[in-house]
């Protein structure tokens, strides 16, 4: 089981260390990559562990998706579109925080009633 990358420290296993992993481990062994926060990595040395799935190897790849909700209720989603890119008729800028808005209440946080 590998928290990759891990929380709380957010140090990442690198390709090179993945491939010695997986190199080093039996066949019939099963490798979980927890990948909970990898969105949240930039690191060029980041490994594509879902390459491993779809080459067959005996690996499962967690993710969620609870951290990209967080982040729109957060208004993460809605404050990466600029204002002034919302056009006459409200386009995208105001379509995200329409999906804001309808997602996680008039507040726009979670658990806030709207």
């Amino acid at each position: 089981f590998v928290g990759n990358p891990n929380n709380p420290t957010g140090t990442i296993v690198t390709k090179g260390e993945l491939a010695a992993l997986m190199s080093a481990l039996p066949e019939d062994t099963i490798l979980v990559m927890d990948e909970a926060y990898y969105e949240y990595v930039a690191d060029a040395e980041y490994p594509d562990s879902l390459a491993l799935v779809r080459e067959g190897r005996t690996v499962i790849v967690l993710r969620t998706f609870s951290k990209i909700f967080e982040d729109l209720c957060a208004g993460g989603a809605a404050d990466r579109v600029r204002d002034d890119d919302a056009g006459a008729d409200g386009g995208a800028g105001a379509s995200a925080r329409a999906v804001q808005r309808e997602r996680c209440g008039a507040g726009g946080s979670a658990g806030e009633s709207g």
